[in-house]
């Protein structure tokens, strides 16, 4: 944000939620209520100051732990709030422009600099700020989204000083969680965000300019580096969050393979929310649920700190390793829409096969017939639309969110539909979802999108899950290998993980095309990415349903004896 610029943008409005709700409501402010108590500029190792504001309880309240946020938004933008809290948490807290934000200097390159590379601004702040005659040497960290990923990025840097952190809404890697799915540019969240919070459009050039995952994006991966990470952290995340599968992996990452003092002292809270967390109510089609509208009482940043930072025996280290919601029929018509806790993520499953089969069939069975396939045409310039998600809207590239109904892109060309018969009983799944395809096209590159729907008595398609992969990245996101036009070829389609029952009478239906448009950049079908396509070609695209190239849709359900209620055909 440009110097002295304190309006708040669109995608930061709901971040103001989950410091209320994480550890109950802290009243605002006074308009009349004095300045910060210190505005300082902290040196990091490359000569760099980075602009930020001291609060403390009282002015001679003596060593402190402290807590630290570090934003894009403008720290005068939690000035009030964190004032306050600091008064009533009794913590001494500073919120820090990021680099070449506010009245920071230097280059504005989000995160970039915010780990452990060559700069390491998370980590010099920390111990800095450790080092005053405010702090006692204890510090933690909060702060949702982009603040999360401020944290997140930190963490491998391994500041001394640094105690515990609470991560809300964060991507533990750039490329894998925010800027690329499957080798697919995220649009509407890379280009909107880019966009509305006014980073240098060069930002955006460099993303582009990287479209697999290179040493480039692996200096952004805290996931591969979690043995370096000592901080216990509250990892809070949502099934339609933006950084859904992020905030997991950042949790398993650490939970079994972090550094002594972090491994096993992790703890992951995920509810039905999308990218604005509780405050949000209105949920894609539905409400949210009554009781996912404030946090678990596991979630209480102020208990997480208290415990770590001041040592008070609060039982914050003895709540469940996992809180998590399983979501049912958003209408309250079926079973679900519960908290739940484990000791491990993901629970015990097995895995279950649906099987694309002719005529629009999803079955328990294999496919036995010798030739079998779907094809459509891929029209980039007339891509199929997003609808629902896990997105967030933002005023450069305004996109729907949440558990929507996808029927009115079901009748289109450039869509197959796959429907199960209707259940038995109802049936959980909870875990990562994935979609395993034979295809072929008749262009050397094309992406296949996938759609979990939840189908309705009624006939309402709701949204569950989704993704997508670009084919030439089939063999891995870190390498191109273009399809042999006509050639048979598989394609593993990460959907994410859920937690949902799917309710007794209930469907499942499973969408494929080639595009889920602004959600995902759409492939030109030129064999070129986002940065390199000069234009744009249909692509004929064929998806095998046969018993030797068989489809499925593969499905994580619990070992608690279940098997999917359907009968066989």
């Amino acid at each position: 944000m440009p110097n002295g610029h304190r309006r708040k943008v669109q995608c930061s409005r709901c971040f103001a939620f989950f410091f209320i709700l994480c550890a109950g409501y802290v009243p605002a402010a006074s308009p009349n209520d004095p300045p910060p108590a210190r505005t300082v500029m902290i040196p990091m190792r490359d000569g760099v100051s980075l602009a930020t504001d001291i609060y403390l309880p009282t002015p001679d309240a003596g060593r402190l732990p402290l807590i630290l946020i570090q934003t894009p938004y403008g720290r005068q933008n939690y000035a009030r709030e964190w004032g306050t809290r600091a008064a009533a948490w009794g913590y001494a807290v500073a919120i820090q422009d990021m680099r070449g934000r506010g009245d920071s200097k230097g280059e504005p390159k989000p995160f970039i600099d915010s780990g452990w590379g060559d700069r390491r601004d998370g980590y010099d702040t920390v111990e800095w700020l450790a080092r005053q005659e405010f702090c006692n040497g204890r510090v933690g960290t909060i702060g949702a989204s982009a603040m999360g990923i401020a944290q997140t990025m930190m963490a491998p840097a391994a500041p001394p000083h640094l105690v515990c952190q609470y991560i809300q809404v964060g991507a533990a890697s750039l490329y894998h969680h925010a800027a690329y799915h499957g080798g697919v540019l995220r649009k509407a969240l890379v280009e909107g965000w880019l966009r509305d919070t006014r980073y240098p459009e060069q930002n955006l050039e460099e993303i582009l300019a990287h479209p697999t995952y290179d040493a480039y994006w692996a200096a952004m991966d805290s996931v591969r580096e979690a043995a370096r990470i000592e901080a216990p952290a509250i990892h809070y995340g949502g099934w339609f969050d933006i950084f859904s599968q992020g905030t997991i992996d950042a949790f398993v990452s650490r939970q079994y393979h972090g550094g002594p003092t972090a491994r096993g002292r992790q703890k992951l809270i995920m509810g039905p929310w999308l990218h604005g967390g509780p405050g949000a109510v209105k949920f894609g089609d539905f409400l949210l649920p009554a009781n996912a509208r404030r946090d678990p009482p596991q979630a209480s940043a102020k208990n997480w700190f208290d415990f770590h930072l001041k040592g008070i025996a609060n039982g914050a280290d003895q709540i469940p390793a996992v809180t998590y919601y399983v979501m049912g029929a958003f209408d309250g018509s079926g079973p679900g829409n519960l908290w739940r806790s484990a000791d491990t993520w993901p629970p015990a499953c097995t895995t279950a096969s649906l099987y694309l089969k002719a005529g629009g069939l999803l079955s328990l069975d294999a496919p036995d017939i010798e030739l079998a396939m779907a094809g459509f045409t891929h029209d980039p310039a007339a891509p199929v639309p997003t609808i629902g998600g896990a997105n967030m809207n933002t005023a450069a590239i305004p996109i729907s969110c949440g558990p929507m109904d996808q029927r009115p892109i079901e009748s289109r060309k450039d869509v197959l539909v796959f429907t199960s018969d209707p259940l038995d009983e109802p049936i959980e799944v909870t875990g990562r979802v994935w979609a395993d395809l034979w295809v072929a096209s008749d262009r050397a590159d094309t992406d296949f999108a996938v759609r979990l729907c939840d189908v309705y008595p009624d006939g309402r398609s709701i949204l569950i899950a989704d993704g997508i992969q670009r084919c030439a990245l089939r063999a891995g996101l870190d390498r191109v290998v273009p399809l042999r036009p006509h050639r048979p070829a598989h394609v593993r389609v990460d959907l994410g993980s859920t937690s949902m029952i799917f309710a007794s009478g209930h469907r499942f239906r499973v969408l494929i095309s080639s595009s889920n448009y602004p959600r995902f950049a759409v492939n030109s079908n030129t064999a070129g990415f986002e940065g390199e396509a000069r234009m744009l070609l249909k692509a004929a695209n064929t998806v095998f349903l046969d018993k030797s190239r068989p489809s499925r849709l593969l499905l994580p359900v619990p070992t608690s004896g279940q098997t999917l209620p359907l009968r066989s055909r």
